[in-house]
């Protein structure tokens, strides 16, 4: 499903609606941003990461940036969600984009 860029930035509360209403699984992103965040993620086409980080430090960096506990957010099921198990050593500057 391709979305516009500003549907994409303001489910990912990079803007405000101006108008209407958001919503991620039945919560709307202005009025439970942080319970509607914890449901969806956003990386930009030309994204400004620390890129000493591996796969997994960096999930567990962004988990508790969204405010994910970090007993959470070192669990290990977001590397098997994510696909990325097998990749969890290799810096994330190694990775596709795509």
């Amino acid at each position: 499903m391709v979305l516009e860029t500003t549907t994409l930035k303001i489910l990912v509360d990079l803007l405000k609606p101006d108008r209407g209403l958001a919503g991620i699984h039945g919560r709307g992103v202005v009025s439970e941003r942080v319970k509607a965040l914890r449901h969806v993620a956003y990386i930009p086409e030309n994204p400004i990461l620390p890129q000493n980080l591996t796969v997994k430090e960096f999930l567990e960096f962004i988990a508790v940036l969204r405010g994910i506990d970090a007993s959470e957010a070192k669990d290990l099921r977001y590397l098997d969600l994510f696909r990325l198990a097998e990749e969890k050593k290799s810096l994330i500057s190694t990775l596709s984009r795509v």
